[in-house]
């Protein structure tokens, strides 16, 4: 939960490029969560130790801008999820 909540405080800022730079396209963007949640692993205990933040998180910002997924409003097939019986039940999903 604590990672997720940091994944969104850190992509709130970058909502506003992400519109301008999209503004031409069909659909409205958003940032990838899943994608920066999986980079937010590698980089999280940075966040609090490193004393150089700055690029650090202008790094992030980057990544952020660079991986956005469309947001389709009224989709008129919607998705089903099917559940899927296990042999072994699966604690650990790998976000990679």
């Amino acid at each position: 939960i604590f990672t997720k909540n940091l994944a969104t405080i850190l992509a709130q800022p970058t909502q506003q490029t992400i519109d301008l730079l999209t503004a031409a396209r069909k659909y409205r963007y958003q940032p990838n969560m899943t994608h920066l949640v999986s980079k937010l692993k590698d980089t999280i205990v940075y966040l609090f130790t490193d004393p150089q933040l700055p690029p650090l998180l202008h790094s992030l910002w980057q990544l952020i801008i660079q991986t956005v997924e469309p947001v389709r409003p009224n989709r008129s097939f919607p998705r089903y999820k099917r559940v899927h019986r296990r042999r072994f039940p699966m604690h650990y999903k790998s976000t990679r």
